[in-house]
């Protein structure tokens, strides 16, 4: 069976809730868009696409056994914005500041990746810069958008959340009645 997996930093309720609270203006002034539901908001590290169960059975070990002895630390998110740019705007973003030991982990997750046959392709594997982001909302539609690029400057804000990184997890993706769901295949604890 294939299953659609991807791998991310997942989110406190503490911190859901702060979330929510400052989005709230937002919300009034986008009523009709697609919010994500707080129970799915996450940092995603990596999307493997659709994978097989005895890759799945490879997979979750060999993350844990590389983040074996990482420790626990902070990502600082500080903005929301709307993404990609506020000229095209297609989601509402909360977003961090660059954090080398986030850019480690992806970077030691990625290796082990790109050694399973259907996931990443092999080869080389780059500490590129990795800026942390958590999807808010999706916009959908023309009106929808021209109301965001005319709100922006209410709806990008300066907030101040640390977010504590005590682990991993390999969600599976799930579309039901339009809706996303993440189910949680395995968890890795940092020490």
């Amino acid at each position: 069976m294939q299953r659609k997996i991807f791998i991310a930093i997942a989110i406190d309720e503490k911190a859901k809730k702060y979330i929510d609270k400052k989005i709230d203006k937002i919300r009034d002034k986008l009523e009709v868009m697609r919010w994500i539901d707080r129970d799915n908001y996450h940092i995603t590290l990596s999307f493997l696409g659709y994978l097989e169960d005895d890759d799945l059975m490879e997979l979750c070990p060999r993350i844990a056994e590389v983040l074996d002895g990482t420790e626990i630390f902070d990502i600082h998110l500080n903005k929301i914005i709307l993404a990609p740019s506020k000229e095209n705007p297609k989601m509402i973003w909360l977003v961090g500041d660059k954090n080398q030991q986030l850019i480690e982990l992806r970077y030691k997750i990625e290796q082990v990746i790109s050694n399973i046959e259907t996931c990443l392709p092999a080869g080389k594997v780059e500490k590129k810069e990795f800026r942390p982001h958590i999807n808010l909302g999706k916009l959908k539609g023309a009106k929808l958008k021209e109301d965001a690029v005319e709100s922006a400057d209410e709806i990008e804000r300066e907030i101040d959340l640390l977010i504590p990184v005590t682990g991993v997890k390999i969600f599976e993706s799930k579309t039901e009645k339009r809706r996303q769901h993440y189910f949680t295949i395995d968890s890795i604890y940092f020490d």
